[in-house]
């Protein structure tokens, strides 16, 4: 399977359920900090919940940059309604 090289900041839990469900995220423990971190190591996806407003967002995108393996081809999206 190749990797998908993907990093999701979402607000909600609600808007990441669907998301963590579809590629079979795991929540990574390794990380204790406010914001939650789910992850799948073999297709390279990370996942963090933000929670609501952009200085969350800018928060957690960091954090997220910070524990997650380097490489230029990661693609980042915030998802949110």
């Amino acid at each position: 399977m190749d990797k998908k090289n993907l990093r999701l900041v979402i607000a909600l839990n609600i808007e990441a359920a669907k998301i963590i469900q579809l590629y079979k995220l795991k929540k990574n423990y390794s990380y204790q900090n406010i914001f939650k971190i789910y992850n799948n190591l073999d297709l390279n996806i990370w996942l963090v919940v933000s929670g609501i407003g952009n200085v969350n967002t800018a928060a957690a995108a960091m954090y997220l940059y910070e524990t997650s393996p380097k490489n230029n081809k990661n693609i980042w999206v915030n998802i949110g309604m």
